[in-house]
């Protein structure tokens, strides 16, 4: 689909979007020539409007489907396009749904907020689940 931003591509897909990101892995580990265009590929596991009640309501909702160890380390990236929210304010109240330790550099797992504007894309991604890898 197209967007309104430039170098963004929306797309919908009949597979998991965790196995199409291990395919084009596969794919370019063995052809990498085959990639010109491509710089990164994120999972989106929740779309919902770019409303802070309703991102956080998504990360929590996700943190129940995605289960979190405890020694796992994390970090909270927020992607604005179009959206007018505060980003600090955002990333602090998703950051007070877990217990686990931050890690800025080299997180175990990354709760990801694409907001586009009206709506934003919000996923909890473990190392290897976005291409390339964290």
């Amino acid at each position: 689909m197209r967007s309104q931003f430039s170098g963004l591509v929306k797309c919908l897909a009949t597979k998991g979007n965790r196995d199409i990101i291990r395919h084009i892995t596969s794919v370019l580990e063995e052809k990498p020539w085959y990639n010109e265009l491509i710089k990164r590929v994120v999972p989106v596991d929740s779309v919902v409007l770019s409303d802070p009640v309703r991102i956080v309501e998504a990360v929590k909702d996700l943190r129940l489907q995605i289960p979190v160890r405890d020694e796992e380390s994390f970090r909270v990236r927020v992607r604005k396009r179009g959206a007018t929210l505060d980003r600090v304010e955002l990333i602090t109240a998703i950051a007070e749904l877990f217990d686990n330790r931050v890690n800025l550099a080299h997180p175990d797992f990354e709760v990801r907020v694409e907001m586009v504007g009206k709506l934003s894309g919000v996923s909890i991604i473990g190392r290897g689940e976005i291409f390339p890898d964290l």
